[in-house]
């Protein structure tokens, strides 16, 4: 989905960008009906809207057009709709933002100070996308503010980097991965190539390490029952799973078996996919139960929420150990 709606959008704009030039103060207001529909309604229809997909869809095409060289015909049929596109972008992604600002609030999900901060450095260019606005402006101080874009696409991937995990984060990695290659390219006059991949690889291999900590991703816990002795009894667990939520486990033992585990807090947010997340929280939680062991294999589309409960579970485990 994250590579589909922006081929999508940019076929749009290939074909219509006539009629979506023409259109524009219309769809604005589509776009800000179906944003304030999808606060008030929580269904499937609105989820592209509310996960912040269709926001992004708009603002990767936004960004990658002003990598393609001029005077072709793509870039000059995208750059007619650029900003309309920005302003669509803007406002599809708002929902999403303040979902999670009000998550946040009430203590569902961190802050993402990342996200907080790039939508922050939204709003100006958002305002300033509308013409009227822009044209009460010197052409220069517009274009010195709008650099400021570049600071909230490297804000965006690392956000999305932190949040994400398995294939999703391939997907962010190559998305602007490749922007930053091209992007830079045409910033530099000599080893145009190598320069724009060294920086692009450090950045973005530094990111996968610090932000999204890979290394605590890929590892899996390992089983701390086999071969240990335990106290019966009733013992908390905790762990850290989806962007560091609190994963919270009571775990019962007798006779050195795992009697029962309750999932107090499930490290991750029921928000997210209708609590797809949390019911595989709590599969986990039956499996490790069934097998008696705490390397169960992870599914691989929720490997942090696996993780976390079988390192919760590990965690109370440890203060039963005889």
């Amino acid at each position: 989905m994250q590579i589909i709606l922006p081929i999508l959008l940019v076929l749009c704009a290939y074909y219509f960008s006539k009629s979506i030039r023409i259109n524009s103060i219309l769809l604005y207001v589509i776009a800000t009906l179906l944003a304030s529909a999808s606060l008030l309604y929580n269904s499937e229809i609105f989820s592209l809207i509310t996960t912040g997909n269709l926001g992004l869809s708009f603002l990767i095409v936004v960004m990658y057009t002003g990598t393609l060289k001029g005077g072709s015909k793509i870039k000059k049929q995208l750059s007619s709709v650029r900003k309309d596109y920005a302003i669509l972008g803007f406002i599809f992604i708002t929902p999403h933002a303040y979902l999670h600002m009000i998550d946040s609030i009430q203590d569902k999900i961190p802050l993402q100070y990342l996200a907080l901060f790039a939508f922050i450095l939204m709003i100006p260019l958002f305002v300033t996308s509308f013409k009227f606005v822009k044209t009460k402006m010197q052409t220069s101080n517009w274009l010195r503010l709008h650099q400021i874009a570049y600071i909230i696409y490297l804000l965006l991937f690392l956000h999305l980097i932190n949040v994400s995990n398995g294939s999703n984060v391939v997907v962010y990695y190559t998305i602007f991965g490749l922007y930053s290659f091209f992007a830079l390219n045409k910033r530099f006059s000599s080893y145009t190539y190598v320069k724009a991949a060294t920086i692009t690889i450090l950045v973005g291999s530094t990111s996968l390490i610090f932000v999204n900590n890979i290394v605590d991703y890929l590892d899996e816990p390992t089983n701390s029952i086999e071969g240990n002795v335990f106290e019966d009894g009733v013992y908390i667990g905790y762990a850290k799973g989806y962007q560091n939520i609190d994963t919270i486990v009571r775990v019962g033992i007798e006779d050195n078996q795992i009697e029962y585990i309750i999932i107090e807090e499930c490290g991750c947010t029921f928000y997210t996919n209708d609590g797809y997340f949390a019911n595989i929280a709590y599969q986990m939680a039956t499996e490790i139960r069934i097998q008696n062991r705490t390397d169960i294999d992870s599914i691989a589309s929720a490997t942090q929420t696996c993780n976390a409960v079988k390192k919760a579970v590990i965690n109370a485990l440890d203060a039963a150990l005889h």
